[in-house]
């Protein structure tokens, strides 16, 4: 059922770039104008990803980060199966666009996974197994990595595929394939919207 409904929860609250009125979803209206990139990270998080590529075709370098929270007391000790300790520090990922004095917010989620798991203490980091995030073409693509070490036999891998157009992030493309290790069959399934 895991593997079912995670990649559902997370294709939904991915959809954060375009308009909406669902409170997951948070396009941003105003126009927040700082210096830095570094200015958008609220004090006590960090920033755990980041890439560089012009996202609106503007021939500026825009940066979408992946950033998390440090709150000691989001590390939860862990008794059962899995890691000793699990970190449910909130994620958030950042889509800020270049302008000529500094960095717009374009866009953000709070939805992303968190690098540790109550309900699965088994399963892995969904963004620490390969690169989270990747611009190519002025398109800005999300990867999620799931693989449990106890209590599923699949691996799955999601791309979530976003492009700038008219003002708004929208999503145009879907990728999953899933590894079942014990078969060592696989299945792919390609969305392209």
């Amino acid at each position: 059922m895991l593997k079912l409904i995670k990649p559902l929860l997370i294709l939904n609250t991915l959809f954060f770039i375009t308009p909406t009125s669902s409170a997951w979803a948070k396009a941003e209206t105003e126009t927040t104008l700082k210096t830095s990139y570094q200015s958008f990270v609220p004090k006590n998080w960090k920033i755990l990803e980041q890439v560089q590529g012009d996202l609106n075709q503007d021939g500026q370098a825009d940066i979408a980060l992946i950033i998390e929270d440090t709150n000691p007391d989001h590390f939860i000790v862990n008794a059962g199966l899995g890691t000793n300790v699990l970190n449910i520090n909130e994620r958030k990922l950042l889509v800020l666009l270049k302008q000529a004095n500094g960095y717009q917010l374009a866009a953000s989620n709070s939805t992303l996974p968190t690098e540790g798991d109550v309900e699965s203490p088994c399963l892995a980091d969904p963004l620490g197994e390969s690169e989270a995030l990747s611009i190519q073409k002025g398109v800005l693509k999300i990867h999620l990595h799931y693989w449990l070490s106890c209590g599923s036999w699949y691996v799955t891998n999601h791309i979530y595929a976003f492009r700038y157009q008219d003002r708004t992030f929208k999503l145009i493309g879907y990728d999953v394939n899933d590894f079942h290790r014990a078969q060592a069959t696989s299945q792919r399934e390609v969305l392209t919207l």
